[in-house]
């Protein structure tokens, strides 16, 4: 989907600088790289033989980030879910573990979330085009979905693009699935998720996800290609979001009743600091969340993202110690993120959420400014009469220099786009909405969001100590005005049409004195087609 910014004010990207002072690390022997590679290959074998059963397939595949059934989950989850194990700030779901939520939730008194769950349920009806007569040991699933973007805005030439999503999952017994999903289009480069070159004619062709997945009772491991999302609200988080490309990461994951704990790595873009010299990049983060009461989860996340000339820090792919002591004792200045975030349920149909991150935060209080960002959020179902009417209120707001590093090699970027929130550092962000259920199909919408956003970027040159009482916003205050109203229609499980027309309104537009005045049209039509092989 095209996010409004990169679709009327075009994709801003990030150019790390090339010159840096190299830290160097001790070169790790190629022998012990290559045996580490082996014993991983092994033991993912050996798992493989060792748990593979001829049972009924199970489908542990993700749900894709673009998928519409987020938007129908959404509603459900203004009331906490019937399943108390269910945890919903780490994302991708599986859909193993969305079907398992549906099949216990609990038709709640209100036509609107009876309506999305019943849409939900239709997603999950197995329509097979063969089926074996003995008990299927093997499941494969296929799924085509041609799709159609337009936008138009008088400000711009209209933007039309068309694409193909293509997704197939093998489901071999309860434990294993291998999913993989890939996209041609044509300027899928408009997307900041977007890894790859543009074709001829202006097509664009990649796969976002490639992932087998392990799941044996609590335990759950992954390894492949896929998107990692943690944190209430829509997508747009702080610490982990959807904005940039999905990351090739090997990813494990331990559930006991209401106790969750994530691990997860992976090796970023390189960074280049001279023709023939270049810094090997690493990313990883642990994660434990839990829910003391049905209607409360709370999570407490960590990352490190660090560059090293040979290997990575073997000390950060231990996930059981905190990144920052392990950091701080040897001697490093790598880049390191903490959060916090919970949802609570105060009321029946009312979620509330937040999120808070830091980057860099002075014990002293006194030294340097605090580096940080958080979220605060609320949506209630159900206004005076109207029970399918939801309102929803948002405030985002991120500090100056968030996300950048003194070493350019460390800024908090993957493939040049940053790896928490569009906004960026030097910002915030109000969003407001309503939104109302008409029919089973039909769902309209009317919001918008006021955001402002100072001169400070992510690749702004940052020194050891910096510099207090700098303004928030800083400089020259770029302050954008959207509003908006959606007209949403989803025919059974299959056709999706979403119609948005609104005007914007940018006063100081990219931190100059230039203002943009603008209605706006979009247009989104996808159709999926979806059948099993039952082996």
């Amino acid at each position: 989907m095209i996010r409004p910014d990169a679709a009327f004010l075009g994709v801003s990207s990030f150019t790390l600088p090339v010159k840096c002072q190299e830290h160097k690390a001790p070169d790790l022997p190629q022998s012990r790289v290559r045996r580490f590679h082996l014993f991983m290959a092994v033991l993912s074998t050996l798992a493989f033989i060792a748990f593979i059963q001829p049972a009924y397939g199970e489908d542990h595949s993700p749900i894709p980030i673009d998928s519409r059934q987020y938007r129908e989950l959404d509603w459900l989850f203004l009331n906490p879910p019937d399943d108390y194990t269910f945890q919903l700030t780490t994302r991708p779901y599986l859909r193993s573990d969305v079907i398992r939520l549906l099949e216990r939730a609990e038709d709640h008194d209100n036509a609107a979330t009876r309506w999305k769950k019943a849409k939900l349920l239709l997603e999950y009806q197995k329509r097979a085009i063969y089926e074996s007569k003995n008990d299927p040991k093997i499941e494969i699933r296929g799924k085509l979905s041609p799709y159609s973007i337009t936008s138009f805005a008088d400000t711009l030439e209209p933007l039309y693009r068309i694409g193909l999503k293509g997704g197939m999952a093998i489901s071999c017994g309860s434990t294993i699935t291998l999913y993989v999903r890939g996209r041609l289009e044509n300027r899928g480069e408009l997307d900041s998720y977007y890894k790859g070159r543009k074709w001829k004619d202006k097509l664009t062709g990649y796969f976002d996800y490639s992932l087998l997945t392990f799941r044996k009772a609590g335990l759950t491991l992954q390894y492949g290609r896929s998107f990692r999302v943690w944190g209430a609200g829509d997508f747009d988080r702080l610490l982990l979001s959807n904005n940039s490309p999905a990351f090739d990461q090997f990813f494990a994951q331990f559930k006991y009743k209401r106790i969750m704990f994530q691990a997860w790595f992976t090796r970023i873009d390189d960074y280049h600091s001279g023709a023939d010299s270049s810094l090997n990049r690493y990313f990883a983060g642990h994660r434990l969340s839990f829910k003391p009461r049905h209607n409360l989860e709370i999570g407490l996340s960590e990352t490190v993202l660090h560059g090293r000339s040979s290997g990575p820090e073997w000390h950060y792919l231990n996930p059981f110690i905190p990144y920052y002591w392990e950091q701080y004792n040897n001697w490093r200045d790598d880049n390191i993120y903490m959060g916090a975030d919970f949802v609570w349920w105060p009321f029946e149909g009312t979620r509330t959420y937040g999120e808070l991150m830091i980057d860099d935060f002075q014990i002293d209080f006194v030294s340097e400014p605090h580096q940080y960002g958080f979220d605060l959020g609320v949506s209630k179902l159900g206004l005076a009469d109207f029970k399918r009417l939801r309102a929803d209120l948002q405030y985002t707001h991120i500090r100056n220099y968030v996300y950048g590093q003194a070493r350019p090699y460390n800024i908090f970027t993957n493939e040049g786009v940053i790896i928490g929130s569009s906004l960026g550092p030097d910002s915030d962000r109000f969003r407001y909405s309503t939104g109302y259920a008409a029919s089973p199909d039909i769902t309209v919408t009317a919001g918008g969001a006021f955001t402002r956003k100072g001169e400070g970027r992510v690749t702004d040159r940052q020194d050891m100590l910096l510099p207090k009482h700098k303004n928030f916003p800083s400089g020259t205050v770029e302050k954008k005005l959207l509003n908006y109203i959606r007209f949403s229609y989803l025919h059974g499980f299959a056709f999706d049409l979403q119609i948005e027309a609104g005007y914007y309104h940018i006063s100081n537009l990219a931190n100059t004195c230039e203002k943009l005045d603008s209605p706006y049209v979009n247009i989104f039509i996808q159709y999926d087609f979806q059948r099993w092989l039952k082996l």
